[in-house]
């Protein structure tokens, strides 16, 4: 069966999914609401509707984009022709809770409330695992695992489990994407993740360690150690060349005049947004899943942010400045 065949009714559901994201009216809405309780009736008025049930405090937002992702996944996988790709992004949540477990577990404290389902295996089967030695983990998380610990019992402190999984995260990720979409994707966003690492190490002056960068990007790791090591004035210049010349330069602006990266994280999500849109041209295969999917992550960050705000009586316009756009 050709691209068409496999894919037509998989796009189809797609495009009438994609109708359903929060495009920038909602959004004003939201950031006009008076409160975060307000702005949670907004939310009310749309597709997450289906997971809210009687939820309207807006502290309980959290458990609200939790239950609309996983909801999304379970139905994208119902009819996805290649649930492996469906299963490789929700890979990264499992990723997400061995961090979390290990290091409870180094730290002789209980995080279960950190601890997210939406990976392909259950919390409370990796906590079982975590009980354990891992053994029954996938080869491909087992292998991370085991050089974590070890990481961690050369060095004793917890931040290298951080590092260490979140480089064989994206190792695996890349590794087994098959869709070059993907691939681009993640390579994007490995470099940009790898260029605010270098603007971080460079801030806290705390040197390089071993694990700060990230495998499988296309900028120079040589580059990346020049950048920390010269001054600040030459930090730009580095990667006027490479194709995130603009984010750098206009994160480095927003840097100097804050002293946050926060806008450099706004500008990573508008660059990889606009890659992720790329895929609204794509009449057949599986790059239109992949785009949802991680829109609908990124739509989840935007009502995160604004729910944050609202909860801590930040300004319209202060929120509105973290903000990126809509994939819709």
């Amino acid at each position: 069966m050709g691209q068409e065949g496999k894919y037509a009714y998989a796009v189809t559901r797609i495009r009438v999914l994609e109708t359903r994201l929060l495009d920038r009216g909602k959004i004003g809405r939201m950031l006009d609401a008076r409160d975060a309780a307000s702005a949670l009736r907004v939310l009310g008025e749309t597709e997450y509707a289906e997971v809210m049930g009687e939820l309207v405090e807006g502290e309980e937002y959290e458990e609200i984009l939790g239950a609309e992702l996983k909801r999304v996944y379970r139905v994208v996988q119902s009819f996805s022709p290649d649930p492996d790709l469906i299963d490789l992004l929700r890979s990264r949540y499992d990723f997400q809770n061995l961090k979390v477990l290990l290091k409870a577990g180094h730290l002789g404290i209980n995080r279960d409330d950190l601890l997210v389902d939406l990976g392909c295996i259950a919390p409370e089967c990796l906590k079982e695992m975590a009980a354990g030695d891992y053994a029954s983990l996938p080869a491909g998380y087992r292998r991370v695992v085991e050089e974590a610990q070890e990481e961690f019992k050369n060095t004793g402190d917890p931040q290298i489990i951080d590092l260490v999984i979140d480089r064989g995260m994206y190792d695996y990720l890349y590794t087994n994407a098959r869709v070059d979409f993907l691939k681009g994707y993640l390579l994007r966003r490995i470099d940009l993740t790898n260029i605010k690492t270098a603007m971080r190490l460079k801030r806290s002056r705390t040197g390089v360690i071993r694990w700060a960068f990230l495998p499988h990007g296309s900028v120079d790791p040589r580059l990346l150690l020049e950048a920390v090591r010269e001054p600040w004035d030459a930090f730009g210049p580095k990667f006027s060349t490479t194709d995130y010349g603009v984010v750098v330069e206009e994160g480095l602006r927003q840097l100097e005049a804050k002293g946050t990266l926060t806008d450099y994280e706004c500008l990573v999500d508008e660059y990889l947004l606009e890659y992720l849109r790329r895929a609204k041209y794509v009449p057949f295969g599986p790059e239109p899943i992949l785009a949802y999917l991680l829109a609908k992550e990124l739509e989840g960050r935007l009502v995160r942010l604004i729910m944050v705000g609202k909860i801590n009586n930040l300004p319209k316009e202060t929120i509105k400045e973290r903000l990126c756009d809509v994939y819709a």
